[in-house]
C-alpha cells in the first residue's frame, strides 16, 4: 500500500495518520518523542500500531506513545497480567465455539476495554474501539481518528472496520455481564459500555448488532473456563501417558464428563 501521510485538523485538533506499511515523516516524529514500553497496570492501549520494516510496535496510551520490542500480539499478550487480557487462545476459540461472534479477527479482551486486529493478528493494527473518534473514507483509504496517540489510514473500508469494532464492543459487553453483580437494571449490550459522544458512536449506536445479547448469561464464561482446562492439560502433556492425547480428544472426554 502506498499512501501520501496526510495531516487533517478538525475543531483545531492535529492528527497524524500513520500506515503500518509506509514509513513516513511522520513516523519519525512520533517515534522521536516515544518512550520504551513498560507495562503498567490498569493502563490500556488505545492502539498498537506495527512500526515499518520492524518486528516492534508503537503503543499508544493516554499520555503519550511508547515503542515496544516484539510484534504487536505478542507484546499485547505477553502483559496480560498487568492489563487484565484473557488468553488471547482460549477466548479466540471460545468465541469461535459460540458461533455468534465471527471466524476470524477476534478481538483481545478483559473487563476494561476490547482491541481488535484490523488485519491477520499476529502483527496487526490493534485498536480499542472505546477510544475511537471517527471513521471516514477518502481516495480509497480509512482513515481513523483515535481519542488518543496519531491516527491510522488503513486499505480496509470503513464498513469492514466498524463491523470489527462492534464486535468487539459486543465481546467486551458480553464478558462484563458475565462479571456483574447486578443485571436487572441492564438488559442490553449497549448498557454495559461507556461510550463517550463522537461521530463513531454515534454511527454504531444505531446497529442492531448491540441491542442484543447473542448467548444467555454466563455462557462465554463456561465456554472459557473448559478452554481453560483443556490447555491446562494439554501443557502437561509431557507428563501424561496418553498417545492420543490431543485437543480433539480432550475436549471430547471433558464433554462426556
Amino acid at each position: 500500500m502506498s499512501v501520501t501521510e496526510q495531516t487533517c485538523t478538525n475543531q483545531n485538533h492535529c492528527t497524524t495518520y500513520l500506515s503500518c506499511h509506509d514509513w513516513t515523516n511522520g513516523w519519525q516524529d512520533i517515534l522521536r518523542n516515544s518512550s520504551l514500553y513498560i507495562p503498567q497496570k490498569d493502563r490500556q492501549p488505545s492502539s498498537a500500531i506495527p512500526i515499518p520494516g520492524r518486528n516492534e510496535t508503537l503503543i499508544s496510551l493516554t499520555d503519550k506513545t511508547y515503542i515496544a520490542k516484539n510484534k504487536s500480539l505478542t507484546v499485547l499478550k505477553g502483559n496480560s497480567e498487568e492489563t487484565g487480557f484473557l488468553d488471547y487462545g482460549c477466548s479466540s476459540r471460545s468465541l469461535k465455539q459460540l458461533g455468534c461472534f465471527g471466524t476470524y479477527k477476534f478481538p483481545l479482551v478483559s473487563l476494561s476495554c476490547a482491541l481488535f486486529p484490523l488485519e491477520s493478528p499476529d502483527h496487526s493494527i490493534w485498536l480499542n474501539p472505546l477510544d475511537i473518534v471517527e471513521v471516514s473514507e477518502q481516495a480509497g483509504f480509512s482513515y481513523i481518528t483515535m481519542a488518543h496517540g496519531p491516527g491510522i489510514v488503513t486499505s480496509l473500508r470503513k464498513r469492514s472496520i466498524q463491523k470489527n469494532a462492534e464486535n468487539a464492543l459486543l465481546v467486551l459487553a458480553v464478558h462484563r455481564k458475565d462479571h456483574s453483580w447486578n443485571t436487572s437494571d441492564l438488559s442490553v449490550p449497549m448498557d454495559y459500555l461507556s461510550l463517550s459522544p463522537s461521530p463513531f458512536t454515534h454511527a454504531i449506536a444505531k446497529r442492531p448488532l448491540l441491542r442484543r445479547f447473542p448467548i444467555p448469561e454466563q455462557t462465554l464464561s463456561k465456554t472459557l473456563s473448559k478452554e481453560r482446562m483443556i490447555a491446562h492439560f494439554l501443557k502437561l502433556d509431557r507428563y501424561i501417558a496418553f498417545d492420543q492425547l490431543n485437543y480433539q480428544t480432550l475436549a471430547e472426554m471433558l464433554t462426556d464428563f
